[in-house]
């Protein structure tokens, strides 16, 4: 890693104890946790935007999820379950 290179992760687990908890479906305690981190995801890209304008830096910043879930639980090879997305601050392409 070059000088001034940086790398913070973080993790909002909160969607995935939603899931164990009350089921990877549309109940209220699940839509909270989704509701709530994107809240959180916002906030995080705000911060970002705030830097970049005043310490004339460039972020990239992406956000992604390990795995879905069926009912309460994961790991098996049903598409619910090893579905996983990827979103960016920079549009990237998808080859």
């Amino acid at each position: 890693m070059d000088a001034g290179d940086s790398v913070i992760c973080g993790i909002f687990h909160n969607i995935d104890t939603a899931g164990h908890t009350y089921g990877y479906a549309i109940s209220t305690q699940y839509v909270g946790a989704v509701i709530n981190c994107d809240m959180y995801a916002y906030s995080v890209l705000q911060a970002v935007k705030q830097r970049e304008a005043k310490y004339n830096e460039e972020w990239l910043v992406i956000f992604g999820n390990d795995h879905g879930g069926i009912g309460q639980g994961h790991g098996e090879q049903s598409p619910e379950e090893r579905t996983a997305w990827i979103a960016s601050n920079i549009p990237f392409e998808n080859n």
